[in-house]
């Protein structure tokens, strides 16, 4: 199949030329007078040559007529294109005479002039253009017609409805086979946007200029300044000619290539949107000028990314703010350390300013003439120098000094001191003082010590109460086991033999001896509650709760309890600990509220304390005088006789022991016959 673009000869593809066809028609012509005068002298030979001369002549016409037909639909669809590609080209596009009257204009140009293009075709282009812009426009015409060549320029167009658009016009004449110009094409495009971002940036950059600290914009790839404003100019000293040929490594001493662009960097890929920073700038006189660097980059990570600069000199700020600084840092130590010693060490000359109160905690009575680092380090005991050389390098890499070791005084006795300060450095970074306090904590020293010893002999202590307990626990099982033994086999020997007042001495020594081994038994779980290792984790106190519960109706079947839970919020602990601490509370509800019907036993969450959940367990029963709670965590320590409740004395005592190991108290509230409240507080989950 033919494409748009081939070429259709028609003439080619005629198997006969004229003189063939004309030949033929006379032939045809004269046949029928020829027949007239003799028909039969026309060989039949020659008419039926004839014939199918004529009848390959029709098809080779049919077949030209059919060729014609798809060429002309060929053309058409190109003439189609053509159209399409024309009309909807983003591009304005007229055709013009050389009177600059439109002839053509496609749908972009409709609507550059938001007119009907139809309403454009007769009509002057220079009617569309403000009179300001005339003569703009008709040079741009003249060297089109003088020329020949492609001619550019700029123009605002006015709508029809008064909006005006800029427009960059690119025009082209058009000339004949004799090379006059018969008409001119021109190109028509949409330039308003960015002739608005230049408005924008004339006006920023004016903005800049007009503002008293330096504004300097360079390219992140070369570093060279593209603009610099009459601030920058006045900085620094240089022309605005000079700086154009610049970079901000002239103007910053102590910033190598690769250091400035590792600054720089994150901002021109978009990482950070700012960076601010203090350095100098050297002016062209040679002499530095501290300044505040605030560095912005815009349109990161394009081909048009820029970095702007704003700079401002507080040469003047600086030295009002560090007289205003030293004179407060000075009152202020003095002020808050009235039995402190105060000190100021300058580090370029090793020479330090102090109070009278500084070299008596050193053993001087008076000021001494001379001090520094190195004499204060030759008063330190040979083990902690290393300490104290240590904590001096810490100081000039973190800027906070804070010191304890040992002295030792003239008089050869030894003290103990703690130092704090801090390190101030330059404009440059480099450490150049350092100001701070110095105390004598020997008593304090002392003190620690004594406690620190007395702990260890409590903790061996208690060690040895435990070993004790669990000791004698065993140790009492075996003469237990015995007396249970034998009194029973004498209650079989004597069945029957015995008085009544006999028997109830047996069952007497038998009931004492169960209890005494129920004590014994959780005599042993105490002991083990202190030694047994904990395992933290999230603990579901809801699910515990009502496990507990569980547990504790199987016992009291023929009770009438009503159980009051409220959501708690999960805790870390130990569980099995935990698990413990819940059995001993409830089953003391439950026990204590047996004489009520019904009983009321309400576990739940009352708030929080320093940061810990506070959980209770509360009842209707017994209650107690709250004038004995002092003695209801201790061992075997009872508020209640054996007769009217049963019971070691062990059980709250190991709830306290469990709590306190997990970081938290235990406390009660309660009132005779009116029930009781056992608190304890215990470590929040931090996914609660």
């Amino acid at each position: 199949m033919r494409t748009h673009l081939e070429r259709v000869d028609v003439k080619a593809k005629k198997p006969n030329g004229p003189k063939k066809v004309t030949g033929l028609r006379r032939q045809a012509e004269e046949l029928p007078r020829t027949a007239k005068r003799n028909v039969a002298a026309i060989p039949v030979k020659d008419v039926q040559q004839l014939m199918h001369e004529l009848q390959v002549h029709q098809i080779e016409m049919e077949t030209q007529k059919e060729e014609l037909r798809r060429t002309q639909m060929e053309l058409e669809a190109a003439r189609t294109r053509y159209v399409d590609l024309y009309d909807f080209a983003p591009a304005g596009h007229l055709t013009m005479d050389t009177h600059g009257t439109i002839m053509e204009a496609n749908l972009r140009a409709e609507t550059l002039f938001g007119i009907n293009r139809k309403a454009l075709i007769g009509q002057p282009l220079a009617r569309f253009i403000a009179s300001d812009d005339q003569d703009i426009f008709h040079r741009h015409c003249q060297e089109v017609l003088k020329t020949g060549t492609r001619q550019t320029c700029e123009v605002p167009f006015r709508k029809e409805d008064g909006v005006s658009r800029w427009v960059c016009c690119e025009s082209l004449a058009v000339h004949d086979e004799s090379g006059r110009i018969t008409h001119w094409q021109m190109t028509l495009l949409d330039v308003s946007e960015r002739k608005e971002a230049e408005a924008v940036r004339r006006e920023a950059l004016s903005t800049l200029d007009a503002i008293v600290d330096g504004a300097f914009i360079f390219d992140p790839q070369t570093l060279r300044f593209s603009y610099v404003n009459e601030g920058a100019v006045q900085q620094v000293g240089y022309s605005r000619e000079e700086l154009l040929r610049m970079t901000p490594l002239d103007l910053k001493p102590e910033f190598d290539e690769p250091r400035f662009r590792a600054m720089i960097a994150p901002l021109v890929s978009g990482a950070e949107s700012a960076h601010s920073f203090t350095t100098v700038h050297r002016r062209k006189d040679g002499v530095d000028v501290p300044v505040e660097i605030n560095l912005q980059c815009v349109e990161p990570g394009t081909a048009q990314t820029r970095l702007i600069a704003i700079v401002r000199d507080f040469t003047e700020r600086m030295k009002a703010e560090k007289a205003v600084t030293e004179s407060e840092q000075r009152l202020n130590l003095a002020l808050d350390s009235a039995q402190m010693g105060v000190w100021e060490l300058n580090l370029t000359n090793d020479t330090a300013i102090r109070t009278l109160r500084h070299d008596q905690i050193f053993g001087y009575p008076s000021l001494q003439p001379e001090w520094g680092s190195k004499i204060f380090l030759a008063h330190v005991v040979p083990e902690d120098q290393d300490l104290v050389k240590k904590r001096f390098e810490e100081a000039f890499a973190t800027g906070h000094f804070n010191l304890e070791c040992r002295i030792m005084w003239p008089d050869q006795s030894l003290h103990w001191i703690a130092a704090q300060g801090r390190v101030y450095r330059n404009h440059k970074g480099d450490s150049v003082r350092m100001m701070g306090v110095v105390t004598d904590i020997t008593e304090r020293k002392r003190a620690e010590e004594e406690i620190r010893k007395r702990g260890e002999l409590l903790e061996a202590a208690n060690k040895e109460l435990e070993a004790f307990s669990y000791s004698v626990s065993h140790d009492l099982r075996a003469p237990l086991r015995h007396i249970h033994g034998y009194v029973e086999m004498l209650r079989r020997a004597t069945d029957g033999q015995l008085s009544d007042k006999a028997q109830r001495y047996v069952r007497t020594i038998m009931d004492a001896s169960v209890e005494m081994g129920q004590l014994i038994d959780d005599l042993l779980a105490f002991s083990r509650m202190g030694r047994t290792e904990m395992i933290e984790s999230r603990v579901d106190l809801g699910a515990l709760v009502q496990d507990t519960i569980r547990s504790v109706d199987m016992a009291t079947t023929g009770r009438k309890i009503v159980w009051q839970t409220a959501p708690l919020p999960p805790v870390v602990g130990d569980p099995a600990m935990l698990k413990q601490v819940l059995a001993n509370l409830v089953g003391n509800a439950v026990k204590y509220s047996r004489m009520r019907d019904p009983a009321h036993i309400a576990v739940g969450c009352a708030g929080e304390e320093d940061g810990r959940v506070i959980l209770f367990v509360r009842d209707n029963g017994a209650g107690f005088d709250m004038q004995y709670v002092h003695k209801l965590f201790g061992v075997f320590q009872r508020l209640h006789g054996a007769e009217e409740f049963e019971g070691t004395g062990i059980g709250l005592a190991t709830v306290r022991r469990i709590v306190a190991r997990q970081g938290g108290r235990v406390w009660a509230e309660g009132a005779v016959n009116q029930g009781a409240t056992f608190y304890f507080t215990l470590k929040r989950s931090p996914s609660a």
